[in-house]
């Protein structure tokens, strides 16, 4: 058990701002620091070595970069229950909720993913939104959520709700690219779903034309 602080510096240059590869049972703070010019990802945490939910601990910080965007990258999958509470978040990687675990999203959490990547859900997957903070799970791409708003035909991620796994929402989105084309009004970039368990929701906005959905069951409620 340990407690970490990493609060109120001045970051510049390099590959990464703030670099978190390992984390064990303890108290964790990174609040009111200037990242200026990372050109990979100004924070990045890897899951899959974390024993703590941290993000509780990340508040007030202030980014300037030349990276793709200015959110937390999240690397690899988590071993432990996890809650993202309000800002942006990015997935490097294919983002797996393994069985009897949760990862909750809340207070306008936004979860982007990147082009071809996948969110798969063993445990569950709760969006914990309001109707004054929803929350929201998009491409990368989304022009409403920092996206460049440009549409490219690989820019689709998936969903799969493992037979094991659940989805429970309200208040919130899950869309792909939603974005068009050169202003052409064309189309692109989709959020694919497949349905083995169950997905509940209310007051989700739900993208249907830019998504596609293939239940393997009769378990959908929603």
């Amino acid at each position: 058990a340990a407690s970490l602080s990493m609060d109120d510096n001045e970051i510049s240059g390099g590959a990464y701002g703030i670099r978190l590869m390992h984390f064990g049972v303890g108290t964790f703070s990174m609040q009111r620091n200037q990242i200026n010019g990372s050109t990979t990802a100004p924070v990045f945490i890897s899951l899959p070595n974390l024993g703590t939910d941290i993000f509780a601990g990340i508040n007030a910080n202030q980014i300037s970069t030349t990276a793709l965007c200015s959110d937390i990258t999240l690397d690899g999958s988590p071993k432990i229950d996890m809650t993202l509470s309000g800002g942006r978040y990015i997935s490097g990687s294919n983002l797996t909720v393994p069985l009897n675990k949760k990862l909750t999203l809340e207070n306008s959490a936004v979860l982007r993913m990147k082009s071809s990547s996948n969110l798969i859900i063993y445990g569950d997957l709760i969006l914990s939104g309001t109707q004054q903070s929803p929350v929201a799970v998009v491409s990368i791409y989304h022009a409403s959520y920092g996206g460049s708003g440009v549409v490219y035909s690989s820019a689709s991620w998936g969903l799969f709700v493992k037979s094991s796994g659940r989805v429970v929402g309200d208040w919130g989105e899950i869309s792909g690219n939603c974005a068009s084309a050169n202003g052409a009004g064309g189309f692109s970039g989709f959020v694919g779903i497949v349905q083995e368990g169950d997905i509940q929701l209310s007051h989700i906005r739900f993208d249907a034309l830019h998504s596609t959905l293939t239940s393997v069951s009769t378990q959908c409620v929603a």
